[in-house]
Formats: C-alpha cells, structure tokens, sequence
C-alpha cells in the first residue's frame, strides 16, 4: 500500500496560530486580512508568522495547499476546473499557472496532464548512465552467483 504524499513540500506548522489556519478548510478560500482578523492579529504578524514558522509566506503556503489539494481530487477522478473551483481558483487556468510558476514547466504540458505532469516533474526519469549502470550490477550479480 503506498503512502499518500503532498507533490509539493509544505512544512508542518507549530505556532498555534498557524496550525490553526492551516488546519482550517477554508482557509484556502479566505483573504490573509480576514483570516487575520479572525485571530486577532495584523495582516502583517499573521504574515511574519508563516514566514517564521514555515519558511514561506502566507501565499507560497496557500499555492502549495491548493496545487496539494487539487492534484489529490483529480487523481480521485475529479476533472481538472472542478479541482481547480474545489480550492478556490476561478477555473484550470488559474491551476495551472500556479503549478507552472512553481515547477518551471511549460504551459502546454500542465494542460494536457497536469497530474501525470506535476508526477513526473517530482519523479523525473531515469538517466542513460543510471540505467546502464543498475544493468551493469545486475550482471555482475548474476554472474557471480553460477559461480
């Protein structure tokens, strides 16, 4: 059985403000000033504390958590714009733009596959020299071993 993993790295939290909007659904619907306000914090400190706690701000954190979110429900069977307005973007275009801005990849790709896309940007394929030599162990092995 294999272990369900964010594609893209987000830290865990432990000030208890920040564990409490992350833990919150819908703060990834939610502006930074209102989610402030309901902490009773300034925007600005709520700011400081993700930067602090996370190492990334409040909107590197909400990108990762929807493109996370995103990904998982359209490997559940959901279509790319419904996952998309599932974490609040206006539709796929939005999705995508966000995945391309952080993997580096080329639009064209995201909207083809974004799922199989971000996978095999996390997972790139193995190199000619690796290969060869993984193929070049096993023969030895096998050699060794009718010895």
């Amino acid at each position: 059985m294999a272990l369900i993993a964010d594609d893209f790295y987000i830290p865990t939290p432990t000030h208890p403000i920040v564990v409490s909007v992350a833990d919150d659904p819908l703060s990834l619907l939610t502006s930074l000033p209102t989610l402030a306000d309901r902490h009773a914090v300034s925007t600005r400190h709520l700011e400081r504390l993700f930067k602090d706690d996370l190492g990334m701000s409040f909107v590197q954190w909400r990108t990762r958590r929807r493109l996370n979110r995103a990904l998982m429900r359209i490997r559940a069977g959901a279509t790319t714009p419904s996952a998309a307005r599932s974490v609040g973007y206006s539709g796929s275009d939005g999705l995508v733009k966000a995945a391309g801005r952080i993997t580096g990849l080329p639009r064209a790709v995201l909207t083809k596959n974004l799922a199989t896309a971000i996978r095999d940007w996390r997972e790139p394929p193995e190199s000619f020299e690796a290969a060869a030599a993984r193929s070049d162990s096993r023969a030895t092995a096998a050699a060794s071993s009718r010895t």
